[in-house]
């Protein structure tokens, strides 16, 4: 157990390494890359960020902060959307909207969660869809 918790601090510690990583590849293509790269690379600050709680979202929903303060749902409104309209292949267009669902319902926006659920059709063809490869179930 003690060794267990030992790698987990070992491993965050490291996060603050591989945000910048994503930042610094992420501003390079935004303005040298393709569409379809900047797709993946949208979907890798995605995934990285659509598990984490944000309080700023409910500080903001309660007028407690400027309109204007850009927090976690407002960034994965961005990306999300740059992937809805971009990307030509299902399956990063499927992780976006899983990943985009996700983040909506933790931060207690039940009603954009449920409209993106529906307006995706994602339960019409779910059984279609490629599995997660093997990398993104294993921690």
């Amino acid at each position: 157990m003690r060794s267990t918790l030992q790698r987990l601090r070992v491993r965050l510690k490291d996060e603050v390494n591989v945000v910048k990583t994503i930042e610094l590849v992420l501003q390079y293509f935004e303005r040298s890359g393709t569409n379809n790269e900047r797709c993946r690379i949208y979907l890798r600050k995605i995934e990285h960020l659509y598990y984490k709680f944000d309080p700023e979202v409910l500080k903001k929903k309660r007028g407690e902060l400027p309109a204007t303060t850009s927090t976690s749902v407002d960034v994965m409104d961005k990306l999300c959307k740059f992937i809805y309209a971009k990307d030509d292949t299902d399956r990063i267009r499927t992780r976006a909207i899983l990943a985009h669902i996700y983040h909506h319902a933790m931060h207690d926006n039940w009603f954009q969660a449920r409209d993106l659920v529906l307006m995706s059709h994602l339960q019409d063809n779910i059984d279609a869809a490629d599995p997660a490869p093997a990398s993104c179930t294993t921690v």
